[in-house]
């Protein structure tokens, strides 16, 4: 996501004419960041940049001090993959053979926290499947990742980028996203393999709902206009990020989707 926000926001800066400082705000799945830049004046000089589903969940997981209605969206930037990785010495080779499996014996599997979106996208397949799983959070997805190759798990549910950065240990089982990825056209997604579940990121900039609608106008359109030059584009491609540029109402109907979809889960779980 930083860098993500920094190439958005060095290149945005030419429509501005005005600077765009990128800030870090970790912890407590964004709660703690996306409450700060909600507290701040609503002038539209402090944006959020936030991952759908995660910042649509969270009032359903715990009493947090905003809803996605506080929010206001000026684009969505890109998408990121969810996939089913086991080593690449498994036994496994589908992801029918692995949960026919995990209908016999509950299988151990890493991913980034309980109550995150790999977390959900699991319930949901176990759900459909009848499969059971054993989950082991491992704060990232990249840390899911390390633990399915160190041995202390069978599977893990990462991101797309850990096939590029540890390719050579893994083996990826399924995509969740409704579409084949163009950069791993060999994986065959959860649907094609009979289970309609999908678990993808994508991530969006928003701003204060209070802000005022001229400002709102001018950073959505300057986000549109960044997004469409080369410069951008080829700063995404050259990371293997993907673009997904979708306008406010696009994106609010996204917001919407996710938190109709997850919401739905996670009443299942408690």
């Amino acid at each position: 996501a930083d860098v993500q926000a920094r190439i958005l926001a060095k290149i945005s800066e030419k429509f501005l004419e005005q600077p765009i400082a990128v800030t870090n705000k970790p912890g407590g799945a964004t709660i703690p960041g996306v409450t700060e830049a909600l507290q701040a004046k609503s002038d539209g000089y402090t944006l959020i940049w936030i991952a759908i589903p995660s910042v649509a969940t969270q009032p359903f997981l715990r009493k947090t001090p905003y809803t996605l209605e506080d929010l206001y969206p000026l684009a969505n930037v890109s998408r990121n993959t969810l996939v089913l990785y086991v080593r690449d010495n498994s036994n496994w080779y589908t992801l029918k053979q692995f949960l026919a499996d995990a209908k016999k014996q509950r299988v151990n599997m890493s991913l980034n926290a309980i109550g995150a979106l790999p977390h959900l996208a699991a319930v949901e397949l176990a759900q459909k499947s009848g499969a059971e799983f054993k989950y082991l959070a491992s704060k990232s997805s990249a840390g899911a990742v390390v633990s399915l190759l160190g041995g202390h798990v069978q599977a893990a549910l990462g991101h797309e980028p850990q096939a590029f950065s540890h390719g050579k240990g893994l083996r990826a089982l399924a995509v969740f996203e409704p579409e084949r990825s163009e950069y791993l056209p060999l994986v065959p997604t959860a649907k094609e393999q009979g289970y309609d579940v999908l678990g993808y990121v994508r991530d969006s900039v928003a701003i204060n709902i209070k802000a005022p609608q001229n400002v709102k106008d001018i950073l959505a359109q300057a986000f549109k206009k960044a997004m469409e030059t080369d410069e951008f584009k080829n700063a995404f491609l050259k990371r293997r990020i993907k673009m997904y540029y979708l306008d406010p109402v696009q994106t609010l109907k996204l917001w919407q989707s996710a938190a109709n979809t997850y919401g739905e889960i996670i009443k299942k779980l408690k």
